[in-house]
């Protein structure tokens, strides 16, 4: 991330609009949870909006910029900045988001530094417990244990009427289901329903590493969920992302070929837990290149990178 780009970050990470002048204002804006109507709830987090223009509120970049002495002006240093990040078409500010055709998309990085608790979508949210029983609900129950009281001291009476053990011998009746005899008692076994839910995380950009364990090549046709890499040939894969979580790949490989069927699809085990997922390959590091820079202006995500394979 640039200069330039860090005090952008800062801006909006203390919640402060900032003005990018022939850009347009970036600010952060609170959206509170709200319920999907499926009995799911989605959390409250902060997200940026982007507006064309300047808000009242908003502070310049040119007032953040420092003067370097002797060197250039602020509104000169801005100017180089300005013609970097729109010389591929959509303004690309690195490790803040993309503006295109006035709608602005941010990069995980900067959504995770304004949500630092990640929330998952679509919360199962539990029905409210009562406080109470209703007056109603009360007299029923009240009625309710008078009856079962009046039918268990008829049945005690009708035992001791009808040839029950009398005097003290009623007191010393043994009960047939009760045994003296421990090695009689059977073992206790318990089940626990329920599973413990599991939040993954996507990491955004990652730097490269060397793999841990060998790719294995993948056919023209890969398979819906993605094709998984044990031995890959060598050379140069074109990353979208990395997973902690196997399951949260094959989703983010299902959701990508609804869009882009025709990109190249791969799973290699990286950094011993993790899953990356390639999304093309080359044995030329200047086509791979080539090619992440086409996938990025198709894709809108300008921060893929290369994961080479001895």
């Amino acid at each position: 991330m640039d200069e330039t780009g860090k005090l952008i970050f800062n801006c909006l990470a203390s919640r402060k609009a900032v003005w990018l002048p022939e850009i347009g204002t970036l600010r952060v804006e609170f959206t509170p949870a709200r319920e999907n109507g499926d009995g799911t709830l989605t959390p409250p987090c902060n997200v940026v909006v982007f507006a064309p223009g300047r808000g009242d509120d908003a502070l310049s970049i040119l007032d953040m910029i420092p003067q370097q002495p002797g060197g250039q002006t602020p509104s000169e240093q801005y100017g180089r900045w300005l013609a970097k990040v729109t010389e591929r078409g959509p303004v690309v500010i690195e490790g803040i988001g993309v503006v295109n055709d006035s709608i602005f998309t941010p990069y995980q990085s900067l959504v995770n530094a304004l949500n630092p608790i990640p929330a998952a979508d679509g919360v199962k949210v539990k029905p409210a417990a009562r406080k109470g029983l209703s007056r109603t609900e009360k007299i029923w129950l009240t009625l309710i244990a008078l009856f079962i009281l009046i039918l268990a001291g008829g049945w005690s009476w009708w035992k001791y009427q009808n040839g029950g053990p009398s005097g003290t011998d009623r007191w010393n009746v043994k009960n047939s289901a009760v045994t003296d005899d421990m090695d009689r008692i059977p073992e206790y076994t318990g089940t626990v329903d329920g599973k413990e839910a599991i939040v993954e995380e996507s990491e955004g950009v990652v730097e490269m590493q060397p793999a841990e364990a060998r790719p294995q090549p993948v056919g023209q046709a890969p398979r819906a969920e993605g094709a998984a890499a044990q031995n890959a040939a060598p050379g140069f894969y074109v990353v979208g992302n990395v997973f902690t979580v196997p399951e949260n790949a094959d989703r983010y490989i299902r959701e990508m070929q609804k869009k882009y069927p025709d990109l190249e699809y791969v799973k290699h085990p990286y950094q011993g837990s993790k899953t990356l997922v390639s999304l093309y390959h080359s044995a030329d590091r200047a086509e791979a290149n080539r090619q992440r820079r086409r996938i990025e202006d198709r894709i809108l995500v300008f921060d893929l990178w290369l994961y080479e394979v001895k």
